[in-house]
């Protein structure tokens, strides 16, 4: 296929694979033309497919001749759709790397996630012993804290009163002003939540119990603190609060440390070219007018200089590791230099839409941000048809293939029998409406997995998991609408007391049975996107019967009981997470890798205790279903 880019907003819809490894390739020669580091040999990075942390990785790699895992979350590849850039970096890394004779694999998967951390854990025991040095690097807008199972949203605003200052519009082309309003009730915690050092503490705390820290190791998280010009968005406003936070982090993990004789620190570093930094109001003039000034001083920096630079004169320098008063690592230095700032405050106060190209260099902003995804690269022709289907050396026989030993085609469903786990496959046209006949196959399909003994896997077809009970029957008598919803109700009681692990791969839309589905599970992914899951009985004119009743009352969280029952309140993925119906969402393409990652997981449980600790905890919910089918027969 011929790869161009297509702007949503302010992220890139696709990326070039061999544009991206235009981008890993200049990073790599850039660091070996800097000379030898010697540095940690062992090295985990957590955020590695972009930014500060593939050149973390790299430098690792490259100029410490280190050893390296990464931990990324990116899209896979399919045949009509492109990867997400960090993909494609760490692919072209990995072989890279492995042709340069250096140890490296991946793990794709939500680092969040306590299965993530195992995952990592178990692989450097296995290969590596123990790592020297974990750099953690990950930015996102949002967290599924992974104990209490809550969905929190990072936000970016200034605490107290509204915000207005210059920006650009990408729109217009245009400098305008914007008036950013004030944190609410909520937005410091969750901001803190998610992007502060919980997370970076879980990690460093569940190494050193796995014992796969070694003696005298390093960790180090990267942050920011820029000019005064954008301290009330950024370092005063709710983000700056998540950055307090992570460096009182590194504080608490030296202590945790201290019997390795280990240390953590943070790493503030200069304002760059960035996916999320894109998109803040302010920031990317910022960013254009510092381009352009420290261009013509010659001290600019992209993320992998400054990393290079952060390897050999502060970490592995060869004498102690100079900080801040604060205990910061601060390779901002040229950023915050008097002269630089004082211009910029200069030019920030003079630039308008008329002397903006003179003043700033937003075309070098632009350049930079379309390069992140792999496009403006001299060397890379983009009207040639390129191969998206670009893998990841290491994630090749992982996770990521679903190997299937016997298929069974019933007439509405398809049974895919695989080494650890089966897969039941939903295909009653469209909307895979729940009629009769497709409970029957699912009872039948039921019956050959509790045969094999294995974890199931449901799922629909791209777009629907299922609309729900098929109306034709439902809206045909009281008699028959009955008799189906009895059914349905039987299917979700087989489906709570069944004796080995099921997870639900909601695919799509998952509408009234399909949502209940959803609740009769024991783990429940959703697929990103467009897509809407609840129950609609009351919208569309039906009473909620006593068995839907019931399921709500024990699964659903209870402050959408209410919303989801008797206003029919029906919910995006992220949301569904939330109310009750999911557990996490993950994007479209890593749907099915994710639920067999969560299956081959499970396959482990010891069967017998599993089943009797599920009928236990589930009791007072099965008791009452058998009442509720009773009652609505």
């Amino acid at each position: 296929m011929i790869i161009q880019p297509k702007i949503k907003g302010f992220v890139l819809s696709e990326a070039h694979p061999l544009g991206c490894a235009a981008s890993v390739m200049t990073q790599i020669e850039y660091v070996k033309s800097k000379g030898k580091i010697e540095g940690s040999k062992r090295v985990l990075v957590i955020g590695a497919s972009t930014g500060f942390g593939l050149s973390s990785r790299i430098t690792s790699a490259f100029g410490c001749g280190a050893a390296t895992i990464g931990v990324i979350y990116d899209r896979p590849p399919s045949p009509n759709q492109t990867a997400w850039p960090g993909w494609y970096n760490t692919a072209a890394f990995e072989e890279a790397a492995h042709k340069a004779g250096l140890y490296a694999k991946t793990i794709n998967d939500d680092a969040f996630q306590i299965r993530t951390k195992k995952d990592t854990i178990a692989l450097i025991k296995a290969d590596l012993g123990q790592v020297d040095l974990v750099i953690y690097s990950v930015a996102a807008p949002r967290r599924l804290h992974p104990y209490s199972g809550q969905l929190f949203r990072s936000v970016l605003k200034p605490i107290g009163e509204p915000y207005t200052n210059k920006t650009f519009d990408p729109r217009s082309n245009e400098i305008v002003d914007i008036t950013i309003p004030p944190a609410i009730e909520g937005d410091i915690d969750n901001t803190v939540t998610v992007m502060g050092g919980e997370d970076w503490k879980f990690w460093v705390n569940a190494l050193k119990e796995a014992g796969a820290l070694s003696p005298n190791c390093i960790t180090m998280a990267y942050s920011y603190i820029g000019s005064e010009l954008t301290f009330p968005l950024y370092r005063d406003g709710t983000i700056g609060k998540a950055k307090d936070h992570l460096e009182a982090t590194a504080k608490e993990l030296t202590k945790a440390l201290e019997d390795l004789n280990g240390k953590a620190y943070v790493s503030v570093n200069k304002a760059l070219v960035t996916q999320s930094g894109a998109a803040i109001p302010v920031f990317s003039l910022y960013v254009s007018i510092l381009y352009k000034i420290m261009k013509e001083k010659g001290t600019h920096e992209g993320c992998i200089e400054q990393v290079q630079r952060l390897y050999a004169q502060r970490l592995f320098a060869g004498k102690e590791i100079p900080v801040d008063t604060e205990g910061r690592i601060r390779i901002d230095d040229w950023e915050l230099e008097e002269d630089i700032q004082t211009e910029v405050t200069k030019r920030w106060e003079a630039i308008n839409t008329h002397n903006l190209k003179n003043l700033a260099d937003m075309d070098g902003f632009q350049s930079d941000f379309m390069k992140m995804f792999g496009f403006g690269f001299d060397s890379v022709n983009y009207n040639l048809d390129s191969n998206p289907m670009l893998m990841i050396p290491s994630l090749i026989g992982s996770h990521l293939e679903h190997m299937v030993k016997t298929t069974t085609k019933l007439k509405l469903l398809t049974y895919e029998l695989a080494e650890q786990y089966a897969l039941i496959t939903l295909q009653n046209g469209k909307a895979n409406v729940f009629s009769h006949e497709l409970i029957s196959d699912i009872n039948e399909a039921l019956d050959m997995v509790e045969k094999e003994k294995k974890t199931v896997i449901f799922t629909g077809h791209d777009g629907m998991f299922s609309g729900g009970f098929d109306l034709s029957v439902m809206m045909k008598s009281e008699k028959d609408a009955r008799a189906l919803v009895k059914k349905g109700t039987e299917l979700c009681y087989r489906l709570l007391s069944f004796p080995y692990p099921v997870i639900m791969a909601c695919s799509g839309h998952a509408i009234a049975q399909g949502a209940f589905m959803l609740l009769s599970a024991d783990y429940r992914i959703g697929a990103k996107g467009h897509f809407r899951i609840g129950l609609n009985e009351v919208l569309i004119g039906l009473t909620m019967h006593y068995g839907g009743i019931a399921l709500g009352r024990f699964k659903l969280t209870p402050r959408y009981l209410d919303r989801s029952m008797n206003n029919a309140e029906l919910y995006t993925p992220d949301s569904a997470v939330e109310a009750g119906f999911l557990d996490e969402t993950t994007p479209p393409n890593m749907l099915l890798p994710t639920a067999i990652k969560m299956a081959r997981m499970m396959a482990k449980f010891n069967m017998k205790a599993h089943h009797e600790t599920k009928l236990r905890l589930r009791k007072e919910l099965l008791d009452a279903l058998v009442q509720a089918i009773e009652k609505d027969s």
